[in-house]
């Protein structure tokens, strides 16, 4: 519609980005929901906003100061109780597959940031061709894992254009385009509400109720989200004056 070019620029950072973004993210993402509860899933996958604090204060330079590091506290403290290490009964293999899908998702978006300063990149074209590429492995593990016929329904079509459209084409393309614009730290913010949806969706919907360990560690982890989400709204508030001055 705007007549902009998607010709294959920045080849091996798009690899790159597909790879992780979309091949080892999704991947990790669907195992861990497939053995684990959808809430608890979510919860542990979206932690991804304190990884991208801690990567963004190593590489970015965007320092984490007074009530963050609290936030960041409250959140590692949320996940060592849901994860619950001296549980040693039962495969924790899906709560460490979230957790390292929230990992790479936060590496990607420093990655993003950090080429973004010294590259123009059009958000539009990378999420094309991030998607396109990090499809083909996924497509591979399909193809080779063994699995029951599908079954196809209008529920089951509904769902996979609502998944593959709305859910990740054009929520991916909004990310890089807030990732443009934002710091990393406070972009990662923007995620927030998704693992409450997610749990609330997961207990009406699929009857899914946390244990009650969990159910602490994710009030800490929502503890956390919440304050970094107030601290973000009122830097917010402080640099809008600054702004309107320049």
């Amino acid at each position: 519609i705007q007549g902009r070019s998607i010709r294959f620029k920045h080849g091996k950072f798009n690899a790159l980005i597909g790879l992780l973004q979309t091949s080892g993210f999704f991947l990790f993402t669907s195992w861990a929901v497939l053995h684990a509860g959808a809430g608890k899933t979510s919860v542990l996958v979206f932690i991804m906003p304190f990884w991208t604090l801690l990567l963004a204060w190593i590489f970015l330079g965007e320092r984490i100061q007074g009530l963050q590091w609290i936030a960041v506290a409250l959140a590692l403290a949320g996940l060592v109780l849901i994860l619950a290490p001296w549980k040693f009964q039962g495969n924790h293999l899906s709560s460490v597959l979230a957790v390292m899908a929230g990992m790479i998702w936060a590496v990607t978006s420093i990655l993003i940031k950090r080429y973004g300063k010294i590259h123009a990149l059009d958000v539009f074209a990378m999420t094309a061709w991030q998607l396109a590429i990090g499809a083909l492995p996924l497509i591979a593990v399909a193809w080779a894992v063994p699995a029951p016929p599908i079954q196809w329904t209008w529920q089951l079509i509904v769902c996979l254009i609502f998944s593959g459209f709305g859910a990740t084409a054009l929520c991916w393309v909004i990310w890089m385009y807030i990732l443009e614009v934002l710091p990393a730290g406070t972009a990662s913010m923007s995620t927030l509400a998704i693992p409450a949806i997610a749990v609330i969706g997961a207990a009406l919907q699929l009857g899914e109720y946390p244990a009650p360990h969990e159910t602490q560690g994710m009030l800490l982890v929502a503890a956390a989200l919440a304050l970094l989400s107030y601290l973000g709204v009122r830097q917010h508030r402080c640099d809008e004056p600054v702004l309107g001055q320049e």
